[in-house]
C-alpha cells in the first residue's frame, strides 16, 4: 500500500478524523479539565509530592488512551484486509476430462465430465463416466474456505485444488482426496444411491466410517462421520469396481488412525480427511454379453 501524504486513502483518514473527531476531543478536553481539581489535589492541600505525580500520570494515561480508542476505528477502516468471498450456493462449473474418452461408436465424441458445483454452503465436485454414471463424488469443504477451486488437467491427472483441500484423479485410478473433517452432527447434501448390499465395513475411534457394498452391476466404497446418534453420513462416494470382481475376495481392517476396505487389488483407505483409494477405468470395464 502507498503510505506517502498524496495516497487517497491516508488523506481521506486524516481529514475525517480531524472533522469527525475534532469536536469529540474538544468536548472530551474540557470534560477532563473540569475533572481535575477532583484527580489532582489543590495545593493549598500540601499533597505528597508522589501522590501528586501519580495522579497527573493517570490524567495524561487516560487522555491518551481516549484518542488512541477514537483512532482506531477509523485506522482499521483504511488499513483492513479484505477477507476471502464465499461462493454463493448455485455457482456451477462443468470440465470436459479429455483423458477419459471412450467413444461406443464411429462418431460418438462422449467425454467424461468433471462437476463442481456449491449447494448448502458447500463444495461438491462429481466425475461422471462418458456414459453420464457418477464414478466418484466428494463433499470437499465449506465454500467460506476459499474464492474459487482451480481446476487442472494432465494427460496423467485431474486436479481439483480449493484453498488446502484436493482431488488428485490419476489416469491409472488412483484417486486422493484431502477433504475438510466433518461431524455426523454437521448437515451436508449427500448422493442418492438405491439401498445396496452390504459387503465389509471398517472405522477407528475419530467416529467415521468406510464401507464397501454392492449396488447393481458395482461394489461402491463409501465413507464419513458415524456416530450412535446421528448415524451414517457419507462424503466420499466411489464406484470402485465391478461386482463380478468381489470373488477375488474383500474385507476390512481397522486401527486407531485408519481403517481400510479391499475388493481383490482394489483398496481403500480414510483416516476421516485423506482418503486413497483404486477404481477400476472406465476403459476398463469388462463388458458382459447380455444373456450369459
Amino acid at each position: 500500500m502507498n503510505n506517502s501524504p498524496n495516497d487517497p486513502k491516508l488523506r481521506e483518514f486524516y481529514e475525517t478524523f480531524s472533522t469527525d473527531h475534532h469536536r469529540q476531543l474538544e468536548a472530551l478536553m474540557q470534560t477532563i479539565s473540569e475533572l481535575e481539581p477532583t484527580l489532582v489535589p489543590k495545593p493549598n492541600t500540601q499533597p505528597r509530592r508522589d501522590s501528586s505525580r501519580n495522579s497527573r500520570r493517570a490524567l495524561v494515561g487516560l487522555v491518551a488512551a481516549i484518542v488512541v480508542g477514537l483512532s482506531l476505528p477509523l485506522m482499521s477502516s483504511v488499513f483492513e484486509t479484505k477477507p476471502a468471498s464465499t461462493l454463493a450456493d448455485g455457482w456451477r462449473h462443468e470440465f470436459r476430462v479429455s483423458s477419459d474418452k471412450t467413444p461406443v461408436a464411429v462418431g460418438d465424441d462422449r467425454h467424461a465430465m468433471l462437476e463442481v458445483w456449491t449447494e448448502e454452503g458447500w463444495l461438491i465436485a462429481c466425475r461422471k463416466s462418458f456414459q453420464g454414471d457418477v464414478e466418484w463424488q466428494v463433499v470437499l469443504a465449506r465454500t467460506d474456505v476459499a474464492e474459487e477451486p482451480k481446476i487442472a488437467q494432465t494427460p496423467d491427472e485431474l486436479t481439483v485444488t480449493f484453498g488446502p483441500y484436493l482431488i488428485r484423479d490419476a489416469s491409472t485410478g488412483n484417486l486422493h482426496i484431502r477433504r475438510q473433517p466433518k461431524k455426523a452432527s454437521d448437515q451436508w447434501p449427500e448422493l442418492e444411491l438405491q439401498a445396496g448390499k452390504p459387503m465389509a465395513s471398517s472405522g477407528n475411534w475419530r467416529g467415521f466410517k468406510l464401507a464397501a457394498s454392492t449396488i447393481g452391476d458395482w461394489i461402491w466404497v463409501t465413507s464419513g462421520p458415524s456416530d450412535p446418534k446421528n448415524g451414517d453420513h457419507h462424503d466420499v462416494w466411489l464406484r470402485a469396481e465391478q461386482q463380478m470382481q468381489k470373488r477375488a475376495g474383500y474385507g476390512s481392517s481397522g486401527g486407531m488412525l485408519s481403517a481400510q476396505v479391499f475388493i481383490g487389488n482394489r483398496k481403500a483407505n480414510d483416516d476421516g480427511k485423506q482418503f486413497t483409494a483404486n477404481r477400476v477405468m472406465t476403459a476398463d470395464v469388462v463388458r458382459v454379453p447380455q444373456g450369459l
